[in-house]
């Protein structure tokens, strides 16, 4: 059996090997530079190391991946969430920084099946820039993409969401 997050999609795979091609030869980056849409999975080449000390979730299963300018998102480094094994629900945490002042609105949907597109928004109460906490309530287990979009500015990514088994560390 293969691992969980290899289990998402060919379709899925194509994507993002295209998406890192662009971000490593630049056209990603240029794209932002002209205005547009800044989208793009989270490659290690990502990774934010000007976060390391903010860690809402356990630094030992997540990491901070995004854009500096924009936005930014506490991720499970092996791409797998793991969901509490007894929550009567699938509601994620997932942690967002923001760079720029606004609310991220979050869009899910399943790749790897049929699943209702999920919407919702970061929490309000929080400053207009920094750390912002958002709750996704998935609809069953499986390959997710999750878009948060930040004043007009998308940030996309994919992960295996999954209830933990008795005793796995969560999320």
């Amino acid at each position: 059996m293969r691992p969980e997050r290899d289990r998402c999609s060919d379709e899925v795979a194509a994507r993002l090997f295209n998406l890192a091609r662009a971000i490593s030869d630049g056209s990603a980056l240029a794209d932002r530079d002209r205005g547009h849409r800044l989208s793009g999975h989270l490659p290690a080449s990502s990774w934010i190391a000007d976060l390391t000390g903010l860690n809402p979730l356990p630094p030992t299963r997540f990491s901070w991946y995004g854009d500096t300018n924009v936005l930014a998102v506490d991720l499970p480094i092996d791409g797998v969430y793991r969901i509490n094994a007894e929550s009567p629900n699938l509601g994620a945490k997932v942690a967002w920084f923001k760079y720029l002042a606004g609310a991220v609105d979050i869009t899910a949907r399943r790749v790897d099946g049929s699943a209702p597109e999920i919407k919702t928004k970061t929490s309000d109460g929080y400053r207009p820039t920094g750390f912002n906490p958002s709750s996704i309530e998935f609809t069953d287990e499986g390959c997710w993409q999750v878009t948060g979009t930040l004043q007009g500015r998308e940030l996309i990514f994919v992960m295996f969401v999954r209830r933990a088994a008795i005793g796995e560390a969560n999320p």
